[in-house]
């Protein structure tokens, strides 16, 4: 899978501490480059000054993953967007992960990020994103946000794309866990959407964890159990019981699960876990699409929370 978007260096590094954790933000993309915890890696980044490759910690916005052809119909008129990965003839990711973001708070243990699309070809409303990166004494928190400028409503999804480590890849000795009931399967040669189906329809029941073994996941998954807390989580855990987590709060609907596999410098090395609000093609199937109502009415703006802790 080629990643287009991967690029010349990225300047801006932010840097927020709290107690055991430490993480890094650029300001190109809003990215997470890195975070640790007592020194060790939690994701699998970028080094600094470095455009990541595969998506690593980059914003995923004003759609997920990837859109059919780079067309879709929103209210009776139809949109042609830039077709980004040739491969699978889809425009991929969003349009932010290689802007510019404008840096509105630094603090010790909080980076606040805001960029303004302005309406383009293939997508012409005005959006004011921000993105929140907070640590805390148990983890990271990113809270990212919308609020729709434009006199139009706009359709709108929102994700992340971290990488999370357990400990040294590869990943076949790692076991993950995820309490989800349903599973979208994708054919293999686009990676578009085909069915939603029983995740022990599919094989690929995680509500017990299992070792990944060769498993190859590259799948999202929906239906998310919550705790008490309200947050769906997804653990990875190392052999030696040390255990990387992410969870999803508000506006988190399906989790995509990678190994890592299409990786060319090293393969299954780490897992991406990526929340979302919405799958691949929602422009145009419409499955979870948040539709942005005009400025200044009810429904203009969403907002979506996930963070990241360790065990172990």
């Amino acid at each position: 899978m080629t990643h287009p978007q991967d690029g010349p260096p990225a300047p801006g590094d932010l840097e927020i501490v709290c107690g055991r954790w430490r993480a890094a933000v650029t300001t190109v993309g809003a990215t997470l480059r890195d975070l640790t915890c007592d020194g060790e890696p939690v994701l699998d980044g970028s080094a600094a000054g470095v455009r990541p490759r595969g998506a690593r910690g980059e914003v995923l916005a004003p759609w997920t993953n990837r859109l059919r052809d780079g067309r879709y119909v929103f209210d009776g008129t139809s949109h042609q967007l830039r077709v980004t990965d040739e491969s699978t003839g889809t425009a991929l990711h969003g349009l932010v992960s290689a802007r510019t973001w404008a840096v509105r708070r630094s603090e010790d243990d909080v980076v606040q990020l805001e960029h303004v699309l302005q309406g383009e070809p293939g997508y012409p409303w005005r959006l004011r994103l921000t993105v929140t990166y907070a640590v805390t004494p148990t983890g990271l928190v990113a809270t990212q946000a919308v609020d729709n400028l434009s006199i139009a409503a706009a359709p709108y999804a929102v994700g992340a794309h971290p990488y999370l480590l357990a400990g040294p890849g590869p990943v076949d000795d790692w076991s993950i866990g995820l309490d989800a009931a349903q599973v979208m399967l994708v054919d293999d040669r686009r990676m578009l959407p085909l069915d939603v189906v029983d995740v022990g329809a599919a094989g690929l029941d995680l509500r017990v964890p299992r070792r990944l073994g060769t498993d190859r996941l590259n799948h999202a998954f929906t239906g998310l159990a919550r705790d008490e807390d309200g947050r769906c989580r997804v653990v990875v855990s190392s052999p030696d019981g040390r255990q990387v987590v992410l969870w999803g709060g508000d506006g988190v609907r399906w989790l995509q699960l990678y190994t890592g596999d299409f990786d060319e410098v090293a393969p299954r090395r780490s897992v991406a876990v990526e929340p979302m609000s919405a799958p691949a093609d929602a422009f145009n199937s419409g499955r979870d699409l948040v539709v942005l109502a005009p400025a200044g009415r009810a429904g203009s703006s969403h907002r979506l929370q996930w963070g990241i802790d360790v065990a172990g």
